[in-house]
């Protein structure tokens, strides 16, 4: 009998190993809400860490390059119009990441503004999502993240 046959896939052992984590840089009390409840719908199986500004996401990020043992998020969505520090401010912080930088980044705006998407995209941005008003169309970051996180060979 193969030792290995019963054993978990290498994506199912990591994932019970290390849970997936997302960083949400969002200020808006509702709209962090309205991302937790799509990532939820779409079934989106990780831990979600909230920030509510800019300086807080950089920190966050900042003290997981420094540590061995903090992962780093594999998705952070992120909106541009952050107080504190920008979104621009914290994408560029993150390809400049010395641990992070590989992280896939979704942008989570009402900015539909084309100048907006082409700095996002020079920057490194994986991804642009304009904030719907309503609710149903909203529930599709669900299904945007989970392709994402698939396309990076993630397993949910």
């Amino acid at each position: 009998m193969d030792p290995l046959s019963d054993s978990a896939s290498r994506a199912e052992t990591k994932t019970a190993r290390s849970p997936l984590h997302i960083l949400v840089a969002e200020d808006n009390a509702a709209d962090v809400f309205l991302i937790r409840e799509a990532l939820e719908c779409a079934g989106v199986k990780a831990d979600i860490h909230v920030v509510s500004d800019g300086m807080a996401a950089i920190g966050f990020l900042d003290s997981a390059d420094g540590s061995d043992i903090s992962p780093c998020p594999c998705l952070l969505i992120l909106d541009i119009n952050l107080p504190k520090k920008s979104g621009d401010e914290v994408l560029l912080f993150v390809r400049q990441s010395s641990k992070c930088r590989q992280m896939l980044v979704l942008i989570v705006s009402t900015s539909g503004s084309i100048d907006d998407r082409k700095k996002m995209d020079e920057l490194g941005c994986n991804g642009y999502f304009i904030k719907p008003s309503e609710y149903l169309d909203f529930m599709k970051l669900g299904s945007v993240v989970n392709e994402m996180l698939a396309s990076a060979a993630f397993r949910l």
